[in-house]
């Protein structure tokens, strides 16, 4: 399977300008077929196969190929998604890439013609499935982002710049009695108790 993966990658590498003319179900869809057409030798034992892929104790390495083998395809193909969308793209690589070896065992069609068929539905299928997922999510995410905002802009923001208005004229009130207590030497305990007393009225 190593082995295989590494080929794929070489002749996705070979045949990249003319997959760029593609749309993208059609590139995805003839990736997978150049992976699947080298199960084509083994078809016989192919069952025997995925038995031994599947045991506990080879699980763990199965998955591992499986992975390098849809984020290769991904990669050759161009795509730079840091999203959530980056799991659902591998996602539907990985299955219809199991499916469709699946399929292949009981397809008897001549050249897998079935096969390839049902390969090119599922894709098509699967990104339409991504891309609908993928606006959904954008949709909530703008609608979150939307409501956040409004939220922000109906807080009351005069009441803390009304808070800081009446400290701000308490303080020169304050500093004004003290210089009329200066000047009036006689009268100026009485004027700043009643400042100060009108100011702790003003700020309750």
């Amino acid at each position: 399977m190593e082995q295989c993966n590494a080929r794929l990658a070489e002749l996705l590498a070979q045949q990249k300008d003319e997959m760029q003319a593609m749309d993208l179900d059609a590139r995805v869809a003839k990736a997978l077929q150049l992976r699947l057409e080298m199960l084509v030798p083994y078809m016989d034992t192919w069952p025997q196969a995925l038995a031994v892929a599947a045991k506990p104790s080879n699980a763990g390495r199965s998955l591992k190929l499986l992975y390098q083998l849809v984020d290769d395809i991904w990669a050759a193909l161009g795509d730079q998604s840091t999203d959530s969308s980056w799991y659902t793209k591998r996602a539907l690589v990985a299955g219809a890439y199991t499916a469709t070896s699946l399929y292949m065992i009981t397809d008897y069609s001549p050249g897998f013609r079935d096969t390839w068929a049902a390969l090119r539905r599922r894709v098509a299928e699967g990104l339409a499935l991504e891309h609908k997922l993928e606006s959904i999510v954008h949709t909530a995410s703008a609608a979150a982002t939307a409501a956040a905002g409004s939220r922000r802009d109906a807080a009351p923001e005069g009441a803390p710049a009304a808070a800081g208005a009446g400290g701000a004229a308490a303080e020169g009130t304050a500093a004004a009695a003290a210089a009329a207590a200066a000047a009036a030497p006689g009268q100026g305990a009485e004027a700043t108790t009643g400042v100060a007393t009108a100011s702790s009225a003003g700020n309750v």
